[in-house]
């Protein structure tokens, strides 16, 4: 994106996040950004809980005054939602949860699934949300683990993994599907089960998110450990 933006003879300022974003910290940046708006002929966003917070994204917009182009997470719910000026290019968060259970619900039949951890981030929770609620109209009494400090980060999904695997080991209770709403997320989970003794215990299937090139191509390997 900011090659693209250059060739076209912009100048782009990165607006990044000192941490996993926080609502508070993107509210922040949106306030410096209202405040310098002379200095700015558009913008492309990513919205931290959109969810949680229209009221606020619909305000920071049209203070701006300028074109708004949100990416990867749907900010709105309707088209005509959105003000003048103001779109949304990508997948919708609510629409990939669901598409991760009907996946999973397709694996498994006619068998039962009993037990799921999904590993997601405290920032756009309608995919482990959407997941979560498509999987139980299936299986009603399916235990759904739902594990928000994944924060989008590899090193961070592996601990999780790490202990969860742990427990199922231990009390001899397998993990039937985990599901990371992230790839980078996906990565780190299945490290953690590649290092893992299993022993009699069958592996959980993984479901990832995103399709990035690196996943795809550790996981199509036939000599990677993944």
């Amino acid at each position: 994106l900011l090659v693209q933006i250059r060739n076209q003879g912009f100048r782009p300022t990165v607006f990044v996040p000192l941490r996993n974003f926080s609502p508070n910290e993107q509210d922040a940046h949106f306030r410096e950004i209202v405040d310098r708006k002379q200095d700015y002929v558009g913008g492309f966003v990513i919205p931290i809980q959109p969810e949680n917070r229209r009221t606020e994204l619909r305000t920071f917009v049209e203070r701006l005054g300028k074109p708004v182009v949100f990416l990867d997470n749907a900010p709105l719910e309707q088209a005509s939602d959105y003000p003048r000026r103001t779109t949304f290019v990508g997948a919708s968060s609510m629409d990939g949860g669901e598409l991760a259970a009907r996946a999973a619900i397709a694996l498994f039949s006619p068998a039962t699934i009993n037990r799921v951890l999904v590993i997601a981030s405290n920032t756009q929770v309608l995919r482990q949300q959407c997941f979560e609620r498509a999987l139980n109209k299936t299986f009603p009494n399916c235990k759904v683990v739902v594990d928000e400090g994944g924060l989008f980060n590899r090193d961070s999904a592996f601990k999780i993994m790490q202990k969860h695997l742990r427990l199922a080991i231990d009390n001899n209770e397998p993990l039937d599907v985990v599901f990371c709403t992230s790839d980078s997320m996906t990565l780190g989970c299945l490290e953690a089960i590649s290092a893992m003794d299993w022993g009699l215990l069958p592996q959980p299937r993984v479901f990832g998110y995103d399709g990035i090139e690196t996943t795809i191509r550790l996981t199509e390997d036939p000599n990677s450990p993944l």
